[in-house]
């Protein structure tokens, strides 16, 4: 069975949760590696953006929520980003 708050991507996890009226959503990832691998790590991002859903228990069951929907999100995990 699918867990509505959780869901795991190859490089990423993520957990949902609604506080009172307020979502939040907390993705942990692991970014590609290397300093010239900037774009690589943009690609990542966007491919984590885009793929990670979550199935919502509230709404209608074919209805999916993304990582954009929530009010809040916490990105953390090795980005390998340097400045």
């Amino acid at each position: 069975d699918d867990c509505p708050l959780i869901n795991v991507l190859p490089g990423a996890v993520a957990v949902r949760m609604t506080i009172y009226d307020t979502s939040i959503c907390f993705v942990n990832s692991h970014l590609a590696a290397h300093k010239n691998n900037v774009q690589g790590r943009n690609s990542d991002f966007r491919n984590i953006c885009k793929r990670l859903r979550f199935k919502s228990p509230m709404r209608d069951e074919e209805e999916e929520e993304q990582i954009g929907d929530h009010n809040y999100t916490f990105w953390i995990g090795d980005l390998n980003y340097r400045l």
